[in-house]
Formats: C-alpha cells, sequence, structure tokens
C-alpha cells in the first residue's frame, strides 16, 4: 500500500480539486451552496439533510416532476445538471470523441469530461463516479474485448444506496457504451426503500437512433441466490431474468464491516461469479483478500486505484487513513 503522493490519489483534473487543496466531505456542503447545487436535484445524496428519505424515494420525486417539465433546459436545471449534457443518451458527440483521437478509451475523468464537452469547473463528477464506475468495470473487468451489443447484458448491483437516487443519471451510459447496447442494472438492498410501488422500481431508458436501451430495477431486500439466480425476477417480460448476471458489482458496500455480507459472499464464490467491489479505503481492500484466502477464495488480479472515484475527500481519523467514495477496485472470481 502506496501513499497518497506515490499512489497519486490527489490526481484528479478538476479546478475545484487541487492536490495542495483538495475538496474535503467536511466542507462539501460549503462547496455546493456557493455551486448553487446543495439540496438541488441529483446532488441531494451528497450531504446528510435528506438522510431521513430512504433510498429510492427521491428517484419517485424526480420521476414525478421530470414528468411536468418540457424543455430538455428545464429538466437538466431540475437535476443540476449542465444543460449541454440533456438529453443523457445523447451527451457523447461525435465532435467531442474526435477530440480524444481514434478508437480512445474513455478510462479517466480527463477524458469523460473531453467526451461530455464539459468544463474541468463542473463539479459533475461528484455524482457521475457511480455511473462511470460502472462503465469503467463493464469495459475493464467483464467485456475488455468491447461491450456486446448482440444480447442482453445484466449486471446486478447488491447492497444499493445512494446509486438508487441516482437511477436518472445512469441514463449516461447510453452515451458511452455502444450504439445498440441492451442493458438492464438491478440495484438490490435492504436499505432500499419498501415504500416504492411497482411503477416506481422500474425505470427505462431508450435511445432509439442508437438502438440502445437500459432498464433499472430497484428491489428491496438482501440480495440472495434467488436474485444471483434470476429466478426472483422471472415473471418479468423483459431482462435476462432465467441466468445469472454477467457480473455482481458491489460499490462502497463495507463488507468487512457488516456480517450480513457473509452468506451472500459466499454463495456468490461457490456459484464462480464475477464479482467487482470498490472501497472507499485501500487497507480495507487489502484485508478483504487476506479475509478470502482464509475461506479458500482469492482476488484474481492485484487491486488498482479507481480512475472514476469521487473527488470528495475523506480522512478517516480514527485510523489515518485517506478515502474516497469508490477509490479502489478488486476483483473476486
Amino acid at each position: 500500500m502506496g501513499s497518497i503522493e506515490s499512489k497519486k490519489l490527489h490526481d484528479f483534473p478538476f479546478d475545484f480539486y487541487k492536490s495542495t487543496a483538495p475538496l474535503q466531505i467536511y466542507n462539501a456542503v460549503i462547496f455546493l451552496i456557493r455551486e448553487g447545487l446543495h439540496n438541488v436535484g441529483l446532488y441531494r445524496r451528497i450531504c446528510h439533510c435528506y438522510d431521513k428519505i430512504p433510498f429510492g424515494e427521491l428517484t419517485t420525486e424526480f420521476q414525478n416532476e421530470m414528468a411536468t417539465l418540457k424543455s430538455d433546459k428545464e429538466k437538466a436545471t431540475f437535476l443540476g445538471l449542465p444543460e449541454e449534457m440533456y438529453p443523457l443518451s445523447k451527451c457523447v458527440t461525435d465532435e467531442n470523441l474526435k477530440k480524444l483521437g481514434e478508437n480512445a478509451k474513455i478510462d479517466q475523468w480527463e477524458k469523460a469530461y473531453t467526451a461530455l464537452g464539459l468544463p474541468l469547473s463542473c463539479p459533475a463528477a461528484l455524482i457521475l463516479e457511480y455511473p462511470m464506475t460502472v462503465y469503467y468495470m463493464l469495459t475493464k473487468y467483464v467485456f475488455p474485448k468491447g461491450v456486446p451489443t448482440n444480447e442482453p447484458i445484466e449486471v446486478h448491483l447488491p447492497g444499493a444506496e445512494k446509486e438508487c437516487d441516482l437511477v436518472f443519471l445512469f441514463e449516461v451510459l447510453l452515451a458511452f457504451l455502444p450504439a445498440g447496447v441492451d442493458l438492464t442494472i438491478r440495484m438490490v438492498g435492504p436499505s432500499v426503500s419498501p415504500n416504492l410501488k411497482d411503477d416506481q422500481r422500474l425505470y427505462k431508458f431508450e435511445d432509439k437512433d442508437r438502438k440502445s436501451k437500459l432498464t433499472i430495477h430497484l428491489v428491496t431486500g438482501h440480495y440472495e441466490k434467488q436474485h444471483y439466480s434470476g429466478e426472483v425476477f422471472a415473471s418479468e417480460k423483459d431482462g435476462n431474468v432465467n441466468k445469472p448476471p454477467s457480473a455482481v458489482f458491489m460499490l462502497n458496500p463495507a463488507l468487512l464491516a457488516h456480517e450480513t455480507w457473509v452468506p451472500t459472499i459466499q454463495f456468490l464464490m461457490e456459484a464462480k461469479a464475477k464479482i467487482v467491489i470498490t472501497d472507499v479505503m485501500e487497507p480495507n481492500i487489502e484485508l478483504l483478500r487476506v479475509n478470502m484466502m482464509r475461506i479458500g477464495f482469492k482476488m484474481t488480479e492485484p487491486h488498482q486505484v479507481n480512475p472514476f472515484r469521487g473527488p470528495l475527500h475523506r480522512w478517516t481519523p480514527d485510523c489515518n487513513f485517506p478515502g474516497f467514495s469508490n477509490g479502489f477496485i478488486c476483483v473476486l472470481h
């Protein structure tokens, strides 16, 4: 494990985050107020102002409000996004991609911002870290030779929390993934609001010009075998419902802090699932590696710093380690 300097953890391209003056979690509210984004749209989960509202219910509110808005500008403003990002499924233009060069991989924030046509002063990375981390996991660890477009793809996100209130932001995946992709994401977790009705759990996005589709499903409960097998989804008409997902992504799950993860990890490992995990702190990844070895499993490749980690520094004083949301990635298989 290296230091902040050797791992270049403060190496962000943004105007609002400098290695000499990183944006700190305790200054997040002040920063958002200055940017006019505190408690605005998709930024509401960055601070604790909405902690009493169960995960997924903000997305219901967004859905209801978006239905009343007519113009792209109004929708972008409501969500707290730059106007040039809306509609999200079309926010990556050919003109911007040409700036990156032919067949360039979008594997870091600066390239993603170039593709989106955003200035590096834009704070959208504070929320884009979730869909961009999913994009990176898909393209690097699951489909390194290219995301298929000739069959439906499904990934599961056990332990989902904040992701459930960024559903509308995940539409940006349609802009970054190949034309013709058909992706289903199941966000499953006990923290997903049990109050959601059926029509508040399933969200569908489509780019008809590129023939691309994205379905996001919010599911309340602990992630169990019937979720992984697809058995619990077998009554649905859409989605890859009768076989396991292509991969299981766990974003900031704090696996070692909660015993409820033990049976989940065990059945996933026994099923030889492709599991990609992020963690806030690097030592947690190392502890996970050691504990997996004790029960007969191992990481298939060295862990790495996530290039799409959240640009919000989370220093943890009780253990004296730096942290970033989705800061480090490891693979179990």
